[in-house]
């Protein structure tokens, strides 16, 4: 378990090829959002044990027909966030579909590969999947961990979400379960410090969702969803909440 003096940092992607982060001590006595658009120096200091992540989006991933089943994860996590949450939960593309230019491109490579094609979620993410599975490797994954903030909130309350996070009511949702377990946030304040247009207001609470989840994995008041089962580059393929 990560040291209780590590920086804690919570991150979910953003517009435009950046990333939000959101950074504390165990103690919660600051949170601090930035944006960046490369990880590198971030992942660099996980290795030399000067920071906890918890990023969103899929770490371990799996190649050619076993992609076809999917993570053991994501069906957890699909069963943890309920039947009206599970579409936030998607199938990652197999590492078949890396590199391709279109979606169509991608769809053709992934059904090769696995027999799926690729969706709007994860096309839409496939360059940030690519680029920390570029980064990632067993010696980070202790200091390196996949979140999911849906998952992580429906664990913090206890129950299924009521509401998206899109809407009015679900944002306030969100916001009072960030509250109850230290995190106290101005949504709209960060998004005009950080830039409007860099970043949506969901962006910046589920960043602070991945926080909290990081909190928790040091003072152990945390669940892994998934098990210890590894893709084929030895990474574990675990969801944290």
């Amino acid at each position: 378990m990560p040291h209780a003096n590590i920086l804690l940092l919570g991150i979910d992607g953003a517009r435009h090829g950046y990333w939000v982060t959101a950074a504390s001590d165990v103690d919660s006595s600051s949170l601090v959002f930035e944006l960046t658009r490369d990880l590198s120096p971030l992942f660099t200091r996980a290795a030399r044990n000067e920071t906890l992540i918890v990023i969103d989006v899929p770490i371990g991933i799996l190649s050619g027909s076993a992609a076809g089943a999917g993570r053991v994860c994501d069906r957890e996590a699909r069963r943890a966030v309920g039947p009206r949450r599970q579409s936030s939960v998607f199938t990652p593309p197999s590492r078949g579909a890396f590199g391709a230019a279109t979606r169509v491109e991608a769809s053709e490579r992934n059904s090769n590969a696995c027999g799926l094609g690729v969706g709007c979620q994860p096309w839409g993410i496939l360059r940030r999947i690519e680029a920390v599975d570029a980064m990632m490797s067993p010696v980070l994954e202790a200091n390196v961990r996949e979140g999911h903030p849906e998952v992580s909130f429906a664990l913090l309350k206890g129950s299924f979400l009521e509401w998206s996070k899109k809407s009015a009511e679900g944002r306030r949702e969100r916001l009072e379960l960030l509250r109850e377990h230290g995190s106290r946030i101005d949504v709209d304040a960060e998004r005009l410090r950080l830039g409007r247009g860099n970043v949506a207001g969901d962006d910046i609470i589920d960043a602070a969702a991945m926080l909290v989840t990081a909190r928790r994995i040091v003072t152990g008041a945390v669940t892994r969803l998934g098990g210890a089962i590894r893709d084929s580059r030895g990474v574990l393929m675990q969801i944290w909440a």
